[in-house]
């Protein structure tokens, strides 16, 4: 029964339970078992059913076997001769060669997106250490202003 101190449907004090140990990290419920039992037995069955499909024309169902047999696709290497971007010049030439090889059609625009993104970054890193420069210049000027 539950008491003044432990109010009904909570019979434990809060962080404190019946099982301090708690449920084994990787435990199934029962439920899931016997799912997985289930499909397992049909499994070939149902392989069969929708291998039928899709012979048949069943889009979703060539799909559906498509995606399990052919792998997705990964980026692949690209070679594209980027200058030198430690000044904003070079940052400007290298962004103009991505952009030169999508024209070409040498890479696609998901790669030069990527390309474009590598030197964007390149890029603030290159203005947060020129802003870094010119505040410590900056104060090294104020330092010697002061009397």
């Amino acid at each position: 029964m539950a008491t003044a101190a432990q109010p009904r449907g909570r019979p434990f004090a809060a962080g404190v339970s019946g099982n301090a140990k708690g449920r084994p990290k990787g435990s199934r419920s029962r439920a899931s078992v016997v799912i997985d039992r289930i499909a397992e037995a049909d499994a070939s069955e149902i392989l069969k059913m929708i291998l039928a499909m899709a012979k048949t024309g069943d889009l979703t169902a060539a799909l559906w076997v498509a995606s399990r047999i052919i792998p997705p696709a990964r980026d692949r290497a690209i070679r594209v001769a980027i200058p030198a971007t430690d000044s904003l010049a070079g940052i400007e030439q290298a962004h103009d060669v991505v952009l030169d090889a999508v024209s070409a059609g040498s890479i696609t625009l998901a790669e030069a997106t990527s390309l474009a993104s590598l030197i964007e970054g390149r890029r603030r890193t290159f203005e947060v250490g020129e802003l870094e420069r010119r505040i410590a210049e900056i104060e090294t000027h104020n330092l010697r202003q002061k009397p």
